[in-house]
Order: structure tokens, then C-alpha cells, then sequence
């Protein structure tokens, strides 16, 4: 078969190619993937395959190192955003935190989205699918049932360092 006798003839060019180039785990799995290029593009390799194979593998690489500067930087994306805006922000008080929790979560949903994730209500409703009107209404009543819940929590709204964040949550 044509693909055993590429393999056999090519394996330790490709695999000296990816070696000098990769992490010495990566090395196999690169060159497998170079492989599955060969195998799903037989019909295109042409009679002379190294250099067509080199290239091949040149791009598996530049795929594999775009692929990991992107999850690198989602990383420090996630290490960065894992801190709870509301939990870490002194100025927010428990109260806030319990009439939030005591939200239905598309309600809370709407509220952080445009509050504390700084969307518009047309950005909002685009995250979630819907139609700007019908997410208009949707935070316009979760504001009130946000309002209401946190009334509820002895009417703190006015009270301590939390005022100003409290009411722009109540508020936005």
C-alpha cells in the first residue's frame, strides 16, 4: 500500500523536522498528525513527498503554536477573571450578594451581563440570542425584581460604602 511505503520511506525526516522544532512529548503526536494529513490527502502528495511532507508538518506546528499561545493567553484570562468581581469588590455588601442570589438566574443573568460585565442591552441581548426589545423588558423587570429583593434586605439600599455600587446595581 502507498501510504505504508511513504511512512516507512518518510517518518524519520518528518520526525527529525518536528524534533529540531518541538517539545520532545509533542514530537510524536505531531508527527502523527502530520501522518493523518498523508493519509487524508493521499490523492495530493505528489511523487517526491518530503518536501510536500515537510510543509505539511510546517504547518501542523505553526497550528499547534498558534493553538497554544491562544490557550496560554485564555489562561490568564480565566486566572484574571477567576476572582469574583463581587465577592472581591470591599465596597459590595452581603446584602447585595443575597438578593442577587435570591434572583432567578436569567434575572441574574441579565443584571451582570449589563451591570458588571459593562454590555449594553443590545450587546446583552446578542450574547444570549434574543431580540434587543424583548431584552429590554427582560433587565427592566429584573431590575425591579433586584430592586424589590434588595429592599427586602431591611431597606439597605442607603447603607454604608455599598450605597453608591448598590444603587447603580438597583439602578442600571
Amino acid at each position: 500500500m502507498l501510504f505504508e511505503r511513504l511512512f516507512r520511506e518518510q517518518y524519520q525526516a518528518v520526525a527529525a523536522y518536528i524534533a529540531r522544532r518541538a517539545e520532545p512529548p509533542l514530537v510524536d503526536d505531531l508527527v502523527d498528525e502530520v501522518f493523518l494529513v498523508l493519509w487524508q490527502r493521499l490523492e495530493d502528495a505528489p511523487e517526491e513527498p518530503r518536501a510536500w511532507l515537510l510543509g505539511v508538518a510546517r504547518n501542523v506546528l505553526g497550528t499547534h503554536i498558534r493553538g497554544a499561545r491562544r490557550r496560554r493567553a485564555l489562561g490568564v484570562r480565566l486566572a484574571v477573571n477567576q476572582r469574583d468581581p463581587v465577592v472581591s469588590s470591599p465596597t459590595v455588601q452581603s446584602d447585595v450578594l443575597v438578593a442577587l442570589a435570591s434572583l432567578k438566574p436569567d434575572d441574574r443573568e441579565a443584571l451582570l451581563l449589563v451591570s458588571w460585565d459593562g454590555l449594553t442591552p443590545d450587546e446583552a441581548a446578542r450574547v444570549l440570542g434574543q431580540r434587543p426589545g424583548s431584552f429590554r423588558v427582560r433587565l427592566h423587570r429584573a431590575r425591579a425584581r433586584f430592586r424589590s429583593a434588595l429592599e427586602s434586605q431591611e431597606g439597605r439600599i442607603d447603607a454604608g460604602p455599598a450605597g453608591p455600587v448598590t444603587k447603580e446595581v438597583a439602578n442600571a
